[in-house]
Formats: structure tokens, C-alpha cells, sequence
């Protein structure tokens, strides 16, 4: 058998287990990376790119200052660590500059951040803007 007909053997063996198993689509939809990179950065979610570009944009304007991306806070309760709660992103508004608004990007809410939402709210003081 020559070198050609070994590689088309090879290839076709490539085809009919694509088509066997084809690329199976994510659980929650999240589009593949190329459609949620921006500036080398690679985001969790389409929508969470967008609202990151727009955030950006806010920024620039002068609306928002001290945008920071995937702040970690650690919730502990009587000095005992429970868990951390990542955020998409932290930022203070020019209208209201001592108040810090953690923004969470969700597209399906799930039962485990329901209950961090409600940790964080008890312990930090403060409520999560899902958008």
C-alpha cells in the first residue's frame, strides 16, 4: 500500500467518525472562542463580552470609574471560609463614587448562584446587578 493510499484510508477513517460523533453543542450555548474574544481576552460568554465592551465604553465617557474584571470575594462566616463568589465585574459610578457596583453576567440563573447572591447580600451588604 503506498503513502497516498494509507493517508486517504486515514481520512476517510476521520470523516466516518465525524459523522458518528459530530461536535457536540455546549450545555448552556456558549459560542465557541473566536465569537467571545476581545482584546486577547477570552470571556465566558458572548453576552458577557458585549456587556464588558459597553462597560468599557462607560469608562471612557467618564460615567464609570475603576472597572476591574473577575473580582474574587471570599464569603466566610464566624471566620470560617464558606466559599468565594467570582463576579464578572466591579466598577463605582461617577453619580454615586463611594457605592461599589458588583455586576454578574448570567444568561440562565442557576440554584448555586442564587444562594452566593444571597451569602454575598448577608455578608458584604451590599446586592448583585445581574444583567
Amino acid at each position: 500500500m503506498s503513502k497516498q493510499e494509507r493517508m486517504s484510508v486515514e481520512a476517510s477513517r476521520c470523516l466516518s467518525a465525524m459523522k458518528r460523533n459530530p461536535r457536540r453543542k455546549n450545555k448552556y450555548g456558549v459560542a465557541p472562542k473566536a465569537e467571545r474574544t476581545y482584546n486577547k481576552i477570552v470571556f465566558a460568554s458572548k453576552k458577557e463580552m458585549l456587556r464588558f465592551i459597553d462597560l468599557e465604553r462607560l469608562q471612557k465617557a467618564g460615567e464609570i470609574f475603576g472597572l476591574k474584571r473577575q473580582v474574587r470575594f471570599p464569603l466566610e462566616v464566624n471566620e470560617q471560609k464558606v466559599c468565594d463568589y467570582v463576579c464578572d465585574f466591579v466598577y463605582c459610578s461617577r453619580t454615586d463614587p463611594h457605592i461599589m457596583i458588583v455586576e454578574d453576567v448570567k444568561g440562565k440563573i442557576l440554584p448555586s448562584f442564587r444562594i452566593k447572591e444571597k451569602l454575598f447580600h448577608a455578608l458584604k451588604g451590599f446586592k448583585i446587578k445581574i444583567t
